[in-house]
């Protein structure tokens, strides 16, 4: 299940508004934004986020 995220890049969070993102839990991953929405600008200034957060692969083709 592992091999089906990949780490966002923190120095691009404003521009992955179309693609849900993900957080880590203890045991799996769970949504933490979906797609269509973005992390406010005081929230990423802030760094109110999780420290890491994960895109799936097959969203990736979206990004591009």
């Amino acid at each position: 299940m592992d091999s089906d995220f990949i780490k966002a890049r923190r120095s691009q969070l404003y521009f992955y508004n179309i693609v849900p993102l993900y957080k880590k839990s203890e045991e799996r991953f769970v949504l933490y934004k979906p797609a269509g929405t973005g992390l406010m600008d005081m929230r990423l200034n802030e760094e109110r986020h999780p420290r890491e957060m994960y895109i799936k692969n097959s969203e990736i083709k979206t990004l591009v």
